[in-house]
């Protein structure tokens, strides 16, 4: 099983997001495919932290944080550089609110 390695919290040197998105176009470049790179991102990294039955795929029950981009994860690794809106306990968040200066 494949999943992103988020180590640590957010800090100056790892912004939410960045380091996996960064990790994302190392895994395409070692050679997984777009498919495994996706199940690294959501599922697997639920089943490391055993919080699959929470987390991790889109079913009834289950906690729905999810983000929504313009581009399929499929085709590109880019396309998780595409986010238009963050889904979080099933609110909608707006990306721009997610920013740095969101709170200035």
């Amino acid at each position: 099983m494949i999943c992103l390695s988020d180590k640590s919290g957010p800090t100056y040197g790892n912004l939410p997001g960045l380091n996996g998105y960064l990790e994302m176009q190392q895994l395409q470049k070692a050679g997984l495919s777009r498919a495994q790179i996706f199940r690294a991102a959501t599922i697997n990294n639920a089943r490391k932290f055993k919080i699959d039955s929470q987390l991790g795929t889109i079913e009834s029950g289950k906690i729905a944080n999810l983000v929504l981009l313009k581009k399929s994860p499929l085709e590109s690794v880019d396309a998780y550089d595409s986010v238009v809106t963050v889904w979080i306990h099933g609110k909608p968040v707006a990306r721009d609110s997610l920013g740095v200066n969101a709170n200035k």
